[in-house]
């Protein structure tokens, strides 16, 4: 018996353009040679039988186009894609789909697909959705034909259990992140795959670097008026297998911005520290007789000094209105 072998020539063409379109294309021929031909002795000589339709030779061609392009010019516009695949002797297949991503961080994936052949006889629609949720990530498909149809569905999270309570996120690696922020409740997580601060102002970073300083911070939109980042970003550089607790200091209150007065008129020093009840330093005046401050108190008395004598302070008396959902609270105090 002989020993049958493969011979395969492939050639493949791609380019992406400026515009975002991407092209393939590839051919590939393959020969067998096959190896199963019959053989026997005649007398002292060997003879083959060639006339074996096994010993023939089969070749094949298959061909595959591809193409994808943007339907639009922004960078969040879905893409489309065609693919073609044409063998000899076995006919040709195509794929049409589209996918992308929706939501204000991008946060929904979405794609749509259908595939027949030349026959019309394997014809399938197909689609999936996979989102992030704050505290988990879900996704789902479904596929059908004339012949059948399907579903899926999953859900993925994480559970952090810890001193202060149980916190959900999409998910967590072998280093990762618990973040502590009382009162900065629907803070997003930058980078943190969705994760928001509950409401008991813990959240997860799924996943840090090992050995490596990592930044963590939290974007404020999504917070309440009420409540504010002192400093909304922090470095740490962890172990691995490490979970780092990273404390974010939030000022609650309502937001005041009080236009301050002299009873002489004359003008405080721009600069000008202001402090609290507690003498706490709780800020400084600003342009145009402007202090700014978070107070989670209906009235209070703030002390403005701007040097050590006796006639460079002043006592500013404030009370705020009742409660309100306004962000900032515009008011205007005589400093005495």
């Amino acid at each position: 018996m002989g020993r049958g072998r493969d011979n395969q020539l492939q050639l493949g063409w791609g380019k992406v353009f400026g515009n975002g379109v991407a092209l393939n294309l590839s051919v590939t021929r393959t020969r067998s040679l096959n190896g199963n031909n019959s053989a026997y002795y005649d007398g002292s000589q060997p003879y083959v039988n060639t006339n074996d339709p096994a010993s023939s030779n089969t070749s094949q061609t298959v061909s595959s186009l591809s193409v994808s392009f943007p339907l639009g010019r922004s960078s969040s516009a879905p893409t489309a894609s065609l693919f073609s695949n044409h063998s000899q002797g076995q006919g040709g297949s195509y794929q049409a789909a589209i996918s992308g991503n929706v939501g204000e961080t991008q946060q929904v994936g979405y794609g749509l697909n259908f595939t027949t052949d030349d026959n019309n006889r394997n014809s399938i629609w197909g689609g999936n959705l996979q989102t992030r949720l704050p505290y988990a990530s879900a996704t789902g498909s479904v596929s059908a034909s004339s012949q059948y149809w399907q579903g899926s569905a999953a859900l993925q999270g994480a559970v952090v259990a810890h001193r202060g309570g149980v916190t959900l996120g999409p998910y967590v690696g072998d280093t990762f992140a618990l973040i502590d922020a009382p009162g900065a409740r629907g803070a997003q997580v930058m980078d943190g795959q969705g994760a928001r601060v509950d409401r008991f102002g813990y959240a997860l970073v799924p996943s840090l670097v090992p050995y490596h300083f990592n930044t963590v911070a939290l974007n404020p939109q999504g917070m309440s008026s009420k409540a504010e980042l002192e400093d909304g970003q922090q470095r740490v550089a962890p172990f691995a297998g490490a979970t780092v607790r990273v404390h974010f200091k939030t000022i609650r209150g309502q937001a005041v911005l009080i236009k301050v007065q002299r009873p002489d008129g004359s003008i405080i020093p721009m600069g000008t520290s202001v402090f609290d009840e507690n003498n706490n330093d709780v800020g400084m005046v600003g342009q145009a007789n402007q202090v700014y401050l978070r107070s989670d108190k209906p009235q209070g008395k703030l002390t403005l000094r701007w040097g050590e004598g006796a006639t460079e302070r002043c006592s500013l008396p404030y009370k705020l209105p009742p409660p309100t959902d306004e962000p900032l609270l515009l008011l205007k105090a005589t400093c005495r």
